[in-house]
């Protein structure tokens, strides 16, 4: 799922399996700009979560590996 409001973009995803899986979020759409990915995803437990900081361009897939009933939230911004 995402959202736009003015120069953010807001993805979420959620892995409805009850087993691992990764999630891939494409970038295809992104105009021809570098871009500041903050993403907030399941930790080692599903009592914790990860928070990474990633740099994207059209055209680039990022993996998101979910724990069972996870998922991942993200802030896309110019």
């Amino acid at each position: 799922m995402a959202r736009k409001k003015g120069n953010q973009r807001y993805l979420g995803g959620l892995n409805g399996k009850d087993e691992k899986q990764t999630l891939k979020i494409d970038f295809g759409f992104l105009d021809k700009a570098d871009y500041k990915l903050k993403l907030i995803k399941d930790g080692v437990n599903d009592k914790s979560f990860a928070v990474e900081v990633i740099k994207v361009k059209r055209g680039d897939v990022v993996n998101v590996e979910c724990l069972p009933r996870g998922g991942f939230v993200a802030v896309l911004e110019k």
